[in-house]
């Protein structure tokens, strides 16, 4: 009987211990600390319609890595020694000047998180403008010509709608033509005195 009573003490004095001390003994272990990474962005000044490049340096070795730019998914390539990851970016033509969050998230492979924001400066465009008087013809297009414009807008738009993970090309750039770039891109021009 008293053999009874001291364990039924036994399990009132456990029944009174929190929960939480109870489930810490149970699971010691500890969500690991974020993966520290940095963050290099080129070109050094960046402005509307500039390509930016992303260059990810992790202290672990990274297995996933994606970001978001804009409200655009930025997609990570790594490199063979899986210590960095680079991404690419564009700045549309209607970007404003000011600062824009970077949000770059993944996972190392010692299960530690990567979650990390910075700050993307977009500078204010000096961009070259100029104008051409053209025959009166060329300002006013016909129904045909309104057509195809308006079938080849919608083609480029579903074309820049569609991301892919995979990247299908290999190797550097090149030019398509051999010549000196002439104008800068994002510059403007009128037509007849007419921004188009």
């Amino acid at each position: 009987m008293k053999r009874f009573l001291g364990i039924s003490w036994m399990v009132f004095l456990l029944s009174l211990m929190p929960m939480g001390a109870v489930a810490k003994s149970v699971h010691p272990a500890s969500p690991l600390p974020d993966a520290a990474i940095t963050v290099e962005v080129k070109p050094g000044v960046i402005t509307k319609g500039s390509v930016c490049l992303f260059v990810v340096t992790s202290s672990e070795q990274v297995e996933t890595l994606t970001g978001k730019l804009f409200g655009k998914t930025v997609f990570f390539n790594p490199d063979p020694a899986r210590k960095k990851w680079y991404g690419l970016g564009g700045v549309s033509l209607d970007t404003l000047p000011g600062e824009y969050p970077l949000n770059v998230s993944g996972a190392a492979a010692n299960g530690s998180l990567i979650n990390e924001s910075i700050a993307v400066t977009v500078e204010l465009a000096r961009v070259l403008r100029g104008g051409i008087t053209v025959p009166d013809e060329f300002m006013h297009p016909n129904d045909e010509q309104k057509e195809k414009s308006k079938n080849d807008a919608e083609l480029k738009r579903k074309a820049f709608a569609t991301e892919t993970p995979e990247r299908f090309w290999t190797g550097s750039f090149k030019h398509p033509i051999d010549t000196n770039i002439k104008a800068a891109f994002g510059g403007g021009r009128t037509f007849n005195k007419t921004a188009k």
